[in-house]
């Protein structure tokens, strides 16, 4: 019951895999979106990341210089 050229049959050392359907041709136009797409999600994940590696570095500096007594907190 196999069709033509449609399936892929692989043997392995220990054991024969399930047999699948070949993956289709990727279309063109939507390799493109899903490129874009891929790079706008990395692009917010790498901004993202700098926001918290700045947010993090204030908040050091802001330990450091409170520790040296630069920063004296308010009394209220």
């Amino acid at each position: 019951m196999r069709p033509e050229g449609e399936f892929v049959g692989l043997q392995a050392e220990f054991g024969t895999f399930h047999e699948s359907l070949a993956p289709l041709p990727e279309d063109v136009a939507t390799r493109e979106v899903n490129c874009l797409a891929t790079e706008v999600k990395k692009r917010k994940k790498d901004e993202k990341k700098q926001r918290n590696i700045a947010r993090q570095t204030a908040k050091q500096d802001h330990a450091t210089r409170r520790r040296a007594g630069e920063i004296v907190p308010s009394e209220d």
